[in-house]
This record gives structure tokens, sequence and C-alpha cells, in this order.
């Protein structure tokens, strides 16, 4: 037959949605919990006996939003709304599925804080794995500002995201080093070219290619 399209999915993403909602639930009994355990306790007996959207309404009112996000109110806090520019926490928060984005602004505007964020809301609200998500910078130092972003933001989380920049990304695809190499002249344009010439998949077969770009 032929593939699957996204009818095919939607009992699957009922499926997660609701689990999604149950974590919140937990959350929220956990809440309760710390402020009196009577209250707890009435919240689970409801959560058995209510139907859900009543639940909601008595429980979590006015929180249809949040207990529909992938993760708690207090990351979505500093992940989006910290950002304070209506611009910025749009772009951050784009669900829009294989799609590109440019950002075109000028010096000092905010261009790394939005990139950072965005990469945030990738791994804590959308879930997606850090280790398939790569970011590229045009300097070291632009590198190493990233990292220590993200960290702030993401913690632990950060370390699996690949942050580097052009040059050390073609490096690691060719395996060249200059580790005791004498000199300064570095053929980096010889290495770069090299690079593309291997993500293009030029002089192997289509397996060959596919194979090397899924390794």
């Amino acid at each position: 037959g032929g593939g699957f399209t996204q009818k095919d999915f939607t009992p699957l993403d009922e499926h997660y949605g609701e689990q999604t909602i149950q974590t919140h639930v937990m959350a929220a009994y956990a809440e309760a919990g710390l402020d009196a355990m009577d209250r707890a306790l009435r919240l689970s007996e409801d959560y058995f006996v209510l139907d859900r959207d009543a639940f909601l309404r008595r429980w979590m009112p006015g929180r249809g939003a949040e207990i529909r996000r992938q993760t708690t109110g207090t990351s979505w806090k500093a992940i989006v709304e910290t950002l304070d520019n209506p611009v910025q926490q749009k772009i951050v928060a784009d669900d829009r599925e294989q799609t590109n984005v440019l950002v075109l602004a000028g010096p000092g505007s905010g261009k790394t804080r939005v990139l950072v964020h965005r990469i945030a809301y990738l791994v804590r609200v959308r879930r997606e794995d850090p280790r398939g998500i790569l970011v590229l910078a045009y300097n070291r130092h632009a590198a190493a500002e990233i990292r220590a972003r993200l960290r702030h933001l993401i913690g632990d989380d950060a370390s699996r995201v690949t942050v580097s920049t052009c040059h050390a990304l073609a490096m690691r695809l060719v395996g060249a080093s200059f580790v005791g190499a004498s000199g300064d002249a570095h053929d980096f344009d010889g290495i770069v070219l090299e690079a593309v010439r291997q993500l293009n998949g030029e002089g192997l077969t289509r397996s060959e290619a596919e194979a090397q770009r899924d390794a």
C-alpha cells in the first residue's frame, strides 16, 4: 500500500496528548499535597469520578493551554515568556512542521538569544532528541556563548546538542586534525570542500551515500 498519512498518526497523537495531561494532573496532585493532604485526596477522588472536562474545570481552571504542553509552567516561562518580545516569542514557539525560519536582524537585536531559546523549546517543549540538533556558529567565541546560555536554560541536556563552528564540523566529517602540525597555514578551504563532497555523496553509490549520511 501507500505511505502513512497524518490521519494514520491521529490515535497516537491523542494518546500522547492524554499522557501529557495526566502528567500535569500528577503535578497538581503533588502541589495540592504540599498545601493540604485532604485537598490532594479530593483531587485524586475527583479524577476517577468526574469526566475529564469537569475535572479540569474544577481543579485546573484557565490552564487549558498549559496542560497540553509537554513541559512545566516554570520551564515554559523561562523559555518563552521571559523573552517579553512578542515577535521573538512567536519565532521560538513556532510549532509548524517541516518549515524553515529565517531571522534577519541587526547587531545586538537578540538573534543569539532567540536561537538558544528555540533550541531549548525543541528539547523541553517539543521533546526532540537533543542529539539530533546541530547548531553552527561563525567562530569559537559564538559557539561557546551558545553552549553556556543553553546550559543555563536546559542543564545537562545542553551537552547533547552539537554546537560547532563550520570549520570544526568539516574537520569532524572528514576526520581531519591539526594536532602536532607545524605552522599556521592549515588548509581549511580544502577540508570544507572535502566535507561538502562527502555530504553530497560524490563518488558513492546511492546506498553508500545514504549509509554515510545516517552514520
